[in-house]
């Protein structure tokens, strides 16, 4: 049975995820196919379904039970601090120039703070203040890690077998994929379709289904050059084929994108002196998915406020944020075991 410790490479995908989204929004600026970077929103929901999972399902193997406060408290301290800096730096500068928006301001910072942006993009047709749409994944994030770690411990507590667990995890892939091309079917706007749940939360699931593949060997998927040309090849044309303005394209780039990408976790894992697998693991690759998670709430409004001039503070303010928000954070943790390095999950 396979166990999830220090993995560099995991890091790297981290950062190669960061890259995209950055991508797309920069680059995206002056040359719309450049938006596809966007998909690396995804990136991270397969890689953050894949650690969450992996991490509870070895605890629970350790301890026999799962330890949801702990779990809460934890993901508290990885992801509020951070996020209450930027929020609150940008409300204070907005009051400072423009006093008259308090009200608007306190609603737009509640908002970015209670994570329901997704909900709320999705059906009310507004976003949460300029630049900060990009919080509606963060939101996504936090209701699945509300919601699964609950669920996982109810069905370990039932003794449901690893296959029964995934054929569970594969319905729940089938049923968000039909209601996907139901909506898109209907017409329905692309903000309803990107930003809701019930219509793109499958990225993660696809992460939960390979944790428990590759923690079980539930298949045997070979870590060849061939099966890494394979995920290249599938991950790339999935890119290619997405367009994030035109949602007929959605049904079938969304899940062929987050199947290659679980399938890539599962390969780097297993091949780990694979070429692929050096590159990810090497220290810029390393040092971008450090970072990624305060790279990825500072980008946005900076660059929607100052072009692409604003990507440099942007890396700026991540790296400070790293330093000086993030880490002191994780250090006062009362967690009995300290996550690995590279499973702290977005």
């Amino acid at each position: 049975m396979n166990r999830l410790a220090h993995r560099p490479g995991l890091d790297g995908v981290r950062g190669l995820a960061i890259i995209m989204v950055v991508a797309g929004h920069c680059l995206g600026l002056y040359a719309g196919w450049a938006q596809r970077g966007v998909l690396g929103v995804d990136l991270f929901f397969v890689l953050s379904g894949f650690l969450i999972t992996t991490l509870l399902v070895e605890e629970w193997q350790r301890d026999g039970s799962l330890n949801l406060r702990e779990f809460f408290v934890r993901r508290g301290r990885r992801l509020l601090p951070a996020l209450i800096v930027l929020v609150g730096a940008f409300a204070f500068l907005t009051l400072l120039v423009v006093p008259a928006r308090a009200p608007e301001t306190g609603l737009e910072a509640l908002l970015r703070l209670s994570y329901v942006a997704n909900f709320f993009i999705a059906f009310s047709g507004h976003g949460v203040g300029a630049g900060f749409n990009h919080l509606w994944s963060l939101a996504q994030e936090e209701q699945f890690y509300l919601l699964w770690p609950p669920v996982l411990f109810l069905l370990l507590h039932k003794r449901m077998s690893p296959s029964r667990l995934l054929v569970l995890l594969l319905v729940v892939i089938a049923a968000v994929n039909l209601q996907r091309l139901a909506v898109v079917t209907a017409g329905e706007d692309r903000h309803r379709i990107w930003f809701s749940p019930d219509t793109h939360s499958d990225a993660i699931v696809f992460g939960c289904a390979a944790a428990l593949v590759w923690k079980y060997r539930l298949l045997r998927i070979p870590a060849t050059r061939w099966a890494w040309a394979l995920v290249a090849t599938v991950f790339v044309g999935a890119l290619v084929f997405f367009d994030p303005l035109r949602t007929s394209t959605f049904p079938a780039s969304l899940p062929l994108f987050a199947v290659a990408s679980a399938v890539g976790i599962i390969v780097l894992l297993d091949s780990p002196a694979a070429l692929p697998s050096r590159l990810f693991a090497t220290r810029p690759m390393q040092a971008m998915g450090k970072v990624s998670y305060s790279l990825y709430l500072w980008h946005a409004p900076l660059i929607v406020f100052f072009g692409i001039i604003g990507l440099p503070v942007a890396v700026a303010a991540s790296i400070l944020s790293y330093r000086y928000v993030e880490k002191p954070f994780r250090r006062r943790s009362r967690a009995p075991v300290a996550l690995p390095a590279a499973a702290r999950a977005r």
